[in-house]
């Protein structure tokens, strides 16, 4: 539970539905398996997500492999992206993103 603890530290966890580490998935990215428990816990189909993530080996692939679509967030704007991977250069194009997937953000808990 200690990304829990962090979460809460950081103010974080009121905002989140949820999140999944891999002490509690009990393996680490790139392994489709934690992605696949992190939608099970939100409740959401992978067709109907999107990750985002720094790291095209250990994000991207991995969320790809457990059916999800991905985008690389790739800040510096000098780097190029692999062939054929999704990029976004901040976070406030996740959204704009994500809609062009036709994907409907919003929340997944029941309030």
């Amino acid at each position: 539970r200690e990304l829990a603890s962090i979460l809460e530290h950081l103010g974080l966890a009121a905002h989140l539905d949820s999140w999944m580490s891999s002490e509690e998935a009990g393996v680490a990215k790139p392994h489709a398996a934690i992605f696949k428990a992190a939608l099970d816990q939100a409740g959401v189909r992978a067709d109907a997500a999107l990750f985002v993530g720094d790291s095209y080996e250990s994000d991207v692939l991995g969320a790809q492999d457990a059916g999800m679509p991905a985008a690389l967030l790739l800040r510096d704007l000098e780097a190029a992206a692999p062939p054929g991977c999704a990029v976004v250069r901040t976070l406030g194009e996740v959204l704009g993103h994500a809609r062009g997937l036709g994907l409907q953000p919003g929340r997944t808990r029941k309030d």
